[in-house]
């Protein structure tokens, strides 16, 4: 669009995604050239005062936060910055979520890179996948600001609806979808699976009584659920209704192509060369994010890969390192591997990570619902 700022930071030199894949030394720990892919999180990761530390200790941080801001100030009706650092209980709502979540990616992507992280690759779940699109140089921030926020305030207006984290036992003669959950799925039309995330783990979709008694069903046969602190069922038909209006706003953008490899959650698989047009964000909406393909097919991809989740807080790290098969050696780190991480904490990372040895922090892993929208 004319007189909008046309950043796009994927496009630095030496980002292709062949640059940085090599040999790796042992379990756990990859060398400097292993290839560094970042990986944003959707709607569930944010919470209130998130990265409030970084914005006031670092400086780098605090202007690639405000520069989203000052994207996203045409479209918001409150303050990104006051949303993201005041603690502001509105961030659980779907229209202040995904613009400050946006935010934060997109900053805290912008500051590794400017102090000398060059990523090969990126992964996006949910409306992380916007952020990724910026930093692979098919959206601007300017535009991906407008497409967040109209995105956002779209979906804060639909009825609400649930979602509900699935932990299913060894795949039967018919896959995940056999056995309780597919008796349970049977009963219950307007529930569908909105995530396929892990060889064993999917979230589904619908409106709060049929998912409620799919929850139900699902706990007398033992099977593990979780729900998703979310106000919508995002990734299925009930997101239909925004497209008329969301078509018309992408209407109005510039859509490229990714200049990294950009592993879609949408096709499951590498998008090299290939726009993302108005169709691809349009499917972004309503079909179902296919996590867990895409990360293996990632990691078969990459031989030695460093994976810098670049989030409010960890939420993806658990789901990859699940993952089946895939390369040698994957080392997972958050950019905010604690709620409270300083300037110190996250120039430390960049550091290790241009250096060239890291290795996988020593977290204890709990089931978390991931993210969502």
């Amino acid at each position: 669009m004319s007189g909008r700022r046309a950043t796009r930071p994927g496009s630095a030199p030496g980002a292709g995604v062949g640059a940085r894949t090599g040999d790796s030394t042992g379990a756990g720990v990859v060398t400097g050239t292993a290839a560094t892919v970042l990986a944003f999180p959707g709607q569930g990761s944010q919470f209130p005062g998130m990265t409030a530390r970084l914005y006031l200790g670092h400086v780098r941080y605090r202007a690639h936060l405000e520069a989203a801001a000052e994207a996203l100030g045409p479209y918001t009706s409150s303050s990104i910055i006051d949303l993201v650092v005041g603690g502001d209980a509105r961030i659980w709502q779907t229209g202040f979520a995904q613009p400050a979540l946006f935010a934060v990616e997109y900053a805290l992507a912008t500051t590794l890179i400017e102090s000398g992280v060059r990523p090969a690759a990126v992964l996006g779940q949910g409306v992380g996948e916007l952020a990724a699109a910026v930093i692979a140089g098919a959206l601007s921030l300017d535009d991906a600001a407008l497409l967040v926020a109209t995105r956002g305030a779209f979906m804060h207006f639909l009825p609400p609806g649930g979602m509900l984290a699935v932990r299913v036992g060894a795949r039967g003669p018919g896959g995940l979808l056999d056995g309780p959950l597919s008796d349970a799925l049977a009963r219950e039309p307007a529930v569908t699976v909105s995530a396929f995330n892990g060889p064993r783990d999917l979230v589904l979709s619908g409106e709060p009584a049929a998912l409620g008694r799919v929850g139900a069903a699902l706990r007398r046969q033992r099977v593990a659920t979780l729900p998703l602190a979310v106000p919508h069922a995002f990734h299925c038909a009930l997101m239909q209704p925004v497209l008329g209006r969301y078509h018309r706003v992408l209407s109005r953008v510039s859509l490229g192509a990714p200049s990294l490899a950009f592993y879609s959650t949408v096709r499951g698989g590498a998008m090299r060369g290939e726009a993302l047009d108005a169709q691809y964000w349009a499917e972004h909406v309503t079909a179902p994010i296919l996590f867990a393909r895409a990360a293996e097919r990632l990691t078969a991809d990459l031989r030695s890969a460093v994976i810098v989740e670049v989030g409010p807080r960890p939420s993806l790290g658990g789901l990859l390192r699940r993952r089946g098969g895939g390369a040698d050696t994957l080392v997972c780190v958050s950019a905010c591997p604690s709620v409270d991480t300083d300037a110190a904490g996250l120039n430390a990372l960049a550091e290790r990570l241009v250096d060239g040895r890291i290795a996988n922090e020593n977290t204890q892993e709990r089931w978390t619902a991931a993210s969502a929208a």
